[in-house]
């Protein structure tokens, strides 16, 4: 894109680092580069996100209170050592680690993909008996979780309802009335 000579770069990097020297490379072409919900380190970027941190800590919280601040949980990450990531997991785990009754039984990587979410949930499931109260996702990951539960033969319990789409507002909408609920917040474009 740099040698095309584009006005401009919008990227999801996967990593912080990873793409600094090509960034710097555009900068230095004069082509702005956007990065989107995933900061980079170098100063050469324009960084628009929301405040990945605060809105862990919020669905954390909300958890946190739904469950009177004890039992046995699940959490689903997005991508391990993604800036978004990491930020959003760091904001849960200041919540969490504040919560003494509240364990972590098994910390999952589900990619920020239902299918993905669901075999990592599902294959946890599977190899652990032990019963869980809730399942704690960074996002975009709820289906996946809800779906394991049900293939496993597991009760239904709280799954948090993070940068919510329409199959989890929907779920919880048609569930409320057998005793499903959860916790959640958006990632809102007004929040970028």
């Amino acid at each position: 894109m740099i040698q095309r000579g584009v006005d401009l770069i919008v990227s999801i990097p996967g990593s912080p680092t990873a793409m600094n020297a090509v960034i710097d490379e555009a900068f230095k072409a004069g082509i702005p580069v956007v990065t989107l919900d995933s900061p980079v380190t170098t100063p050469n970027a324009i960084n628009i996100d929301m405040n990945s941190y605060s809105y862990a800590r919020t669905t954390a919280l909300g958890l946190a209170k739904l469950l009177d601040g004890k039992g046995t949980i699940l959490t689903v990450q997005g991508i391990p050592g993604t800036s978004g990531s990491e930020l959003i997991k760091a904001g849960a785990t200041s919540i969490f680690s504040n919560c003494p009754d509240i364990k972590v039984a098994g910390d999952l990587s589900g990619e920020w993909s239902n299918s993905v979410a669901q075999s990592a949930v599902l294959q946890w499931l599977s190899s652990n008996p032990q019963q869980i109260v809730a399942i704690w996702q960074q996002g975009s990951m709820f289906m996946g979780s809800v779906l394991a539960l049900q293939q496993a033969g597991r009760p239904l319990v709280p799954v948090v309802i993070g940068n919510p789409d329409q199959n989890a507002l929907a779920f919880w909408r048609d569930n409320l009335d057998k005793g499903f609920n959860s916790a959640g917040t958006a990632n809102p474009p007004g929040a970028q």
